[in-house]
């Protein structure tokens, strides 16, 4: 049974439809404790996480994924969402660490890709706020291996390309060079194969990031 037609569940979208945080979060306080419990599915919990994730509550999809992973009561894909809103919330290192235990179990080249992804967006952050050289280089060797993996590798070739120029535009040596001008005809011909209706936001991006790469 879906948890959103259960008693509970209707309270939870009511209070989410209606908009009003003081009553979000008294439905919130009443589902987390029900996760506690060992009460509420691994599949309904992601169910939960996936509709606050949509509506932007983000401490909220951090509490009960908490619970959730406290008491095993957690799927993969929830636990990239508690990743993803760790991220959001700017706890990096507690992000980081949950990513690394996702990385750990990840079953296939798409959870792992994910799982590296989000290891990489978050070096990518703390290098926009610290400028430090080894979180720019952690990003890159992040988007790296996710790209070389499989999975769904466009979003990460194209954030490695724009890592790795960045690094050289700031002057900051990679260890593990990346042929851009390979990377960018690469990225090129997959936006190229994708029909124009198909196409989503990192295949503009492709197009976009190929452009600055000639462009510099």
């Amino acid at each position: 049974m879906s948890f959103f037609d259960s008693p509970l569940g209707e309270q939870l979208r009511s209070s989410l439809d209606a908009g009003k945080p003081e009553d979000i979060a008294a439905a919130v306080v009443v589902v987390k404790g029900k996760v506690w419990s060992g009460t509420v599915e691994p599949d309904q919990v992601d169910e939960v996480l996936a509709e606050l994730q949509r509506q932007r509550q983000v401490q909220h999809v951090i509490d009960i994924a908490d619970a959730a992973t406290a008491v095993g009561s957690i799927t993969t894909s929830g636990r990239r969402r508690y990743c993803q809103m760790l991220i959001e919330s700017g706890a990096l290192h507690a992000g980081e660490l949950a990513c690394a235990e996702l990385l750990d179990l990840a079953e296939d080249a798409k959870e792992r890709g994910e799982a590296l992804g989000l290891l990489g967006r978050i070096r990518k952050q703390r290098y926009v706020t610290s400028r430090r050289s080894e979180d720019l280089i952690g990003a890159i060797a992040a988007y790296q291996f996710a790209y070389a993996g499989g999975g769904e590798p466009l979003w990460h070739g194209i954030n490695l390309l724009a890592l790795t120029t960045r690094a050289h535009r700031d002057g900051i040596l990679v260890p593990q060079p990346v042929d851009t001008d390979a990377l960018t005809r690469t990225l090129l011909d997959e936006v190229r194969q994708t029909a124009p209706e198909l196409q989503e936001i990192w295949d503009t991006d492709g197009k976009v990031l190929a452009k600055i790469q000639e462009d510099p």
